[in-house]
Order: structure tokens, then sequence, then C-alpha cells
């Protein structure tokens, strides 16, 4: 934000939506980080069942307000988009630089060796067998086959796509792809 530029934000999930105003200074940075960490999507326990278009619909929001030419990242583990959501941002793209960052859990790729894990959400708990192989290389196909849709839709419009696992350091990912 030191060239000037104006930084807001949409944030949503599947049970919130909330909009940040383009504005100029740190203050703005601040505020849009702020408002990340404070998001109601963070709280343990969350029960309520959301809308699954909310994000088709936030797209939807988020290209009415955006003026073209605008540099727009997507933060997101981009699981519960819909083919709907898809679509919108290959719309935003046609306007605007997009960078996709998808942001995943190594657990998410590839589940650990063969054993039973214990796995709690903070609520409820499940016990996890990991013996059988035909259900793990399942598990992984999945991974690749979500990867592969969002490279996919990376390619046939132009978006620039990054992956950051939770183990990454986020500065140094975007460090490396648009310099220091």
């Amino acid at each position: 934000n030191r060239q000037g530029d104006r930084v807001g934000g949409v944030i949503f999930s599947e049970h919130s939506h909330h909009e940040l105003k383009p504005q100029r200074g740190k203050s703005s940075v601040l505020r849009l980080i702020s408002h990340i960490a404070g998001h109601p999507a963070w709280q343990r326990g969350r029960q309520e069942t959301g809308d699954d278009r909310s994000g088709a619909k936030s797209l939807v929001r988020l290209r009415r307000v955006v003026r073209p030419g605008s540099q727009i990242f997507l933060l997101s583990d981009f699981r519960n988009l819909d083919d709907a959501a898809f679509s919108q941002i290959s719309r935003l793209s046609a306007h605007n630089e997009v960078v996709l960052i998808f942001i995943y859990d190594r657990l998410e790729s590839t589940l650990p060796a063969p054993g039973h894990y214990r796995v709690s959400n903070g609520n409820d708990e499940v016990l996890l067998d990991t013996h059988d192989r035909n259900w793990t290389e399942s598990y992984h196909r999945r991974f690749i086959e979500h990867t592969e849709r969002l490279q996919a839709l990376a390619r046939a419009n132009g978006i620039h796509l990054m992956s950051c696992s939770t183990e990454d350091d986020p500065l140094s990912i975007l460090q490396t792809r648009f310099g220091k």
C-alpha cells in the first residue's frame, strides 16, 4: 500500500458476508486484517447451516462493486464453491487481475500413515482409521481433482493461482510470486 493503492475487501463464509469499502493508507490494510481475524467463521462450534450458494452470491456482489482494472486476491480453500461461483470468478477475471490463493492443510492432501487417529473440531470427535489403502488413495485423489479444477479455472481465464499450505509462511510465498 506504499504506492497509494486503495485496499478493501469482501469477507464471506457460508454464514456471513461483510464488505469493506476501499480506502487508502495503512489503516485500511489493518482494518481488513482485523475483519478477517475477527470474522465469525473462526468461532468454534458454529453449528448453523449456511446457504450453499453464498459464495456465488458474494462473488456477484464483488463483481458489482469492484472497478475494472482492480487486482483481486481471493483467499480460500475453494471447497464449498459451486459451478456458479467458479463462473463468477471467470467473469471477474475478464476485467480484473485475479489471484487465487488456495489455502489447504497437509491432511487435506494426504492422510497420515496407517493407524487410528482421534480427530476433533472442538465439539465433535471421530476416530480416523487410515489402514484402508483404497480409502486413503480415494481421499488423496479427491484433493488432486480439486486442485486440478482450480488449475483449469486459472488456465482458462488467465488467473494467477498460488497454493499455500497452513505450514507455509504466506509472506514468503507472496514475496516469491510478486517480489519484495
